[in-house]
């Protein structure tokens, strides 16, 4: 196993693989699609995200980060006193959530298109008239 995951703590898989929502949303999301067991949320959500973060893992690193990633869930839910008191999100609510979300992710895509296009052509205004397109390599 690499020095990264056998480094890792439940509160850093969590970071690293949580994608910035609540443990209250991780359980609502995975719910409403149709996972009732929390091990069963961990693993399927580690299983589909982790080789898009880290590229290729092994299975046993895989398997170590799930168990972290677990334990981080149950701690947080245990923390909270039990699954009874989480807030989660009804139907209506978590796919507001999810529209909220991708409203700031199109917006955030706009902003970056702008600024790429403000940058390309701010560096077309300086380049040299000597320089063809095809010789623009050089700089």
């Amino acid at each position: 196993m690499r020095r990264r995951y056998h480094l890792m703590t439940p509160e850093k898989a969590w970071q690293r693989y949580g994608y910035g929502v609540s443990v209250e949303f991780f359980i609502t999301d995975y719910f409403y699609a149709g996972h009732k067991d929390i091990w069963e949320m961990c693993r399927q959500h580690i299983s589909d995200g982790i080789c898009q973060v880290d590229g290729l893992v092994t299975v046993e690193e895989r398997a170590h980060v799930t168990k972290l990633f677990y334990q981080y869930v149950r701690n947080y839910i245990d923390s909270q006193g039990g699954i009874d008191k989480l807030q989660l999100l009804n139907h209506p609510d978590h796919d507001f959530a999810w529209h909220e979300d991708l409203d700031k992710l199109i917006s955030d895509l706009k902003e970056l298109e702008t600024s790429y296009k403000e940058t390309a052509q701010s560096e077309t205004a300086t380049t040299p008239a000597f320089l063809t397109p095809a010789r623009q390599d050089l700089l």
